[in-house]
């Protein structure tokens, strides 16, 4: 061999396995901005394991390896010996579409003609010409499917303790005019297990956080977990998807829950081996795939599907249609974070602390951050009945009536509020919100409430204002609208306020920019944001030929509001991950899961990512049927309450579409109220806005402890426990200082 090639290869092994340990992925990619060109160190792997992998990179703690067939790849955790794979062994009895699914590290689906049928093609069926080539920390494959005409770049590479996997939306190219890029999977099966053989869980992000065990389910289940980051995207014809769920024991039917963050996990016990998928850049076009065994094979596995055409209905007449598919491919880029877990961080805590980490070091979360406790209290101030000349209003809390009871509460020592008002403008909750503070007259006036927040000068005063969701229609072309030309609206079953429209990004950014400087005149008074903090959607551009995506208008609206707490005191409704940089205060934090019927556990997931560095507010306590389990459950996660009040009876709101609303007296809760604030305020003094360091649950007790030495032991069983030497009184909690193992 030449001596120049002899030396490239020692130049290319040294380099291969000299990773620093210590380097970071850095700022999160832009969509658009990944670069598709190979850049090769080397074509020749410096070692190829007995089953025919070969190594790719190396550092201190982990070894890529790759195989070229299916394009599959092994991790391997140099302390432990551990490996996670993402090909799984062919079974006699799988239909050859799955086995070769499962051993594929892409997999494509297309659309062909005008069908709007999915086709699947992967590594074995498609026989793509490829090309692969070491390259820095990795390695790249270019792949051409020249059956379906399609061609990309997957790139994979290796870090401190994880994977990146990335298609830049440039290296795709589509040169058959009958066949259309529907969606990608990448590296579907990496960390699949069989039936029961390895004890664990996978981590899905649902409410809190939830977890399916890796357990043998006898094929007891028939649908798999399937989400949309973000929810439905209805410029498109809405996909729901039914997932199974227990209500009071029954087995039932429901839509799945929007995914709010784009992480997903897989937990190994038996080898203590974990990974977290961060997806980083296409995010707003994926949905989240989570199959417990039985549910079509007999494996356990977990990943994300990019969406790059949907299709759609499309209108051809007053009642006909036929379903289309986007012609336009959607232009984004993938790229997914692995973050590898070993030894006593292979669990869902491990998991939430690697997502924290990946937060922080991408300037999404501070990594210290001073949070003061407060309670949240929104008052509720009216709705529109129907009368004789249209609609009156029927008033429940004015801004007098709010001076009372914060009056009251200071006598009680309830003194650290955040406080907001809703439905203060004309024709109430449901009333359009614009560019002005114009309060409903029976509710008080825009200056009575700034006196009132120069009272009570240690309270935060909001007005809460949606700013994506209106109720009646006139002619502005603000609208959302279809791909198929319509204006997009959803039925609310409201008697009053039957359909619901919502505004472009644009729209709501020049709403959100009007509203924001009308309250700057004043400086008193924040704003408590809904609706476009946890929705997100395409919407048409010009005469409906051309629509913006989903991610341009999350960003419109994320330098909105970004604006807005700058000038003012702020507060987000169930804020979607990519608002956390700009978050001061996380309203209706989910306590629970959604109930499926393949979830094992709800865990706090997210409460160990968030707290100490977002304050986190509940749903509201007063609408919970069991108080007690609910006010453990926030004592557990280190949740701050919130409750919704009126000063009127509820009663009053029978004939108006808030007659849901019956049960906020402030009457019937002040003691409450008091009761809550003594138990946070002291649970805060105790925690010192420090992060969890560690959670456990076991035979109905749970065990939290905080960076600060703080460990809170929650019992929710009917009888007393003792856990170290502590006794702990039923349905309780017991706060111990300085116990924690840090």
């Amino acid at each position: 061999m030449p001596k120049f090639k002899i030396l490239a290869l020692i130049m290319a092994a040294v380099f291969l396995t000299s990773c620093s340990s210590n380097s970071t992925y850095g700022k999160v990619p832009v969509d658009g901005a990944l670069d598709s060109k190979v850049v090769a160190v080397n074509t020749t792997p410096s070692e190829i394991t007995e089953d025919g992998y070969m190594l790719a990179a190396s550092n201190e703690n982990y070894s890529l390896y790759y195989e070229e067939t299916g394009l599959t790849v092994k991790v391997k955790n140099n302390h432990t010996g551990a490996v996670m794979t993402s090909a799984a062994p062919p079974k006699e009895d799988s239909g050859e579409t799955w086995k070769n699914f499962v051993n594929s590290g892409i997999v494509l689906e297309y659309y062909k003609g005008k069908a709007v049928n999915i086709n699947k093609i992967n590594m074995y069926s498609g026989k793509p010409q490829k090309k692969i080539s070491l390259i820095k920390n990795g390695f790249a494959a270019e792949l051409n499917f020249k059956s379906i005409g399609i061609q990309l770049t997957m790139f994979v590479t290796l870090d401190d303790a994880s994977i990146r996997v990335q298609v830049p939306n440039s290296s795709i190219k589509e040169t058959n005019e009958n066949c259309r890029l529907a969606a990608i999977y990448v590296l579907p099966f990496l960390g699949y297990t069989h039936l029961g053989e390895v004890e664990g869980y996978m981590l899905i992000p649902d409410g809190c956080g939830a977890l399916i065990d890796l357990k043998d389910n006898n094929e007891k289940f028939s649908q798999p977990f399937k989400s949309k980051i973000y929810g439905g995207n209805y410029s498109v014809e809405a996909d729901t998807t039914s997932v199974q769920k227990f209500d009071e024991s029954i087995a039932t039917t429901a839509d799945t829950v929007e995914v709010f963050a784009p992480v997903f996990g897989m937990v190994h016990k038996s080898s203590q081996n974990a990974f977290l998928g961060i997806i980083e850049s296409g995010k707003y076009n994926a949905e989240i795939y989570a199959y417990p065994n039985g549910v079509i094979t007999e494996f356990n596995w977990i990943s994300a599907r990019y969406i790059y055409r949907e299709p759609y209905k499309y209108l051809t007449g007053q009642s006909g249609s036929i379903i289309s598919a986007q012609e336009k491919r959607e232009t984004f880029d993938i790229s997914v974070v692995y973050r590898f877990a070993g030894g006593e961080d292979a669990d869902y805590v491990g998991l939430a602390k690697c997502y924290r980490e990946y937060l922080k070091e991408n300037g999404v979360l501070k990594a210290d951050n001073n949070i003061d406790y407060s309670m949240r209290l929104d008052f509720f101030a009216g709705d529109v009945e129907e009368s004789l000349f249209g609609t009156s209003f029927v008033p429940m809390t004015s801004v007098s009536q709010i001076d009372e009871i914060l009056s009251n509460l200071a006598s009680k020592d309830v003194k650290q509020l955040s406080v907001s008002l809703k439905g203060w403008q004309d024709d109430g909750i449901y009333g359009e919100i614009n560019g002005d503070t114009s309060f409903e007259s029976d509710v008080g006036d825009f200056d009575e409430y700034v006196d009132l927040a120069k009272k009570y000068k240690n309270i935060d005063f909001m007005l809460y204002a949606d700013f994506l969701n209106t109720y009646s229609k006139s002619g502005s072309k603000d609208y959302i609208y279809q791909y198929n030309g319509s204006v997009f609206s959803s039925e609310t079953f409201l008697e009053l306020h039957p359909t619901k429209y919502r505004y472009t990004a644009d729209a709501s950014k020049q709403r959100i920019s009007d509203f924001v400087k009308e309250l700057k005149t004043n400086g008193k008074i924040g704003v408590l944001f809904d609706g476009v903090t946890d929705e997100v959607y395409s919407y048409e551009i010009g005469e409906r030929t051309e629509m913006n995506t989903r991610q341009f208008a999350a960003g419109i609206i994320n330098k909105a509001l970004l604006d807005a707490g700058k000038k003012l005191k702020t507060a987000y409704i169930a804020p979607n991950d990519y608002l956390w940089a700009e978050t001061q205060r996380y309203y209706d934090y989910k306590i629970y899961g959604s109930d499926y019927k393949f979830v094992t556990n709800e865990v706090p997931f997210f409460a160990i990512v968030l707290n100490g560095s977002l304050p986190l507010y509940s749903e509201y306590v007063n609408f919970k049927a069991d108080t007690t389990e609910y006010k453990l459950k926030l004592i557990e996660s280190g949740i701050y309450p919130s409750f919704l009040l009126t000063a009127e009876a509820p009663s009053a709101l029978i004939y108006t579409d808030s007659a849901s609303l019956f049960s906020c007296e402030y009457a019937e809760y002040s003691e409450m109220i008091a009761e809550y604030d003594r138990i946070f305020k002291s649970l805060s003094k105790s925690t010192n806005s420090s992060a969890i360091s560690n959670h456990s649950s076991n035979n109905g007790v749970s065990v939290t402890e905080y960076e600060n030495g703080t460990m809170v032991i929650v019992n929710y069983n009917d009888y007393d426990v003792e856990y170290n030497g502590e006794t702990v009184e039923k349905q309780s909690w017991k706060i111990l200082e300085g116990k924690a193992v840090k």
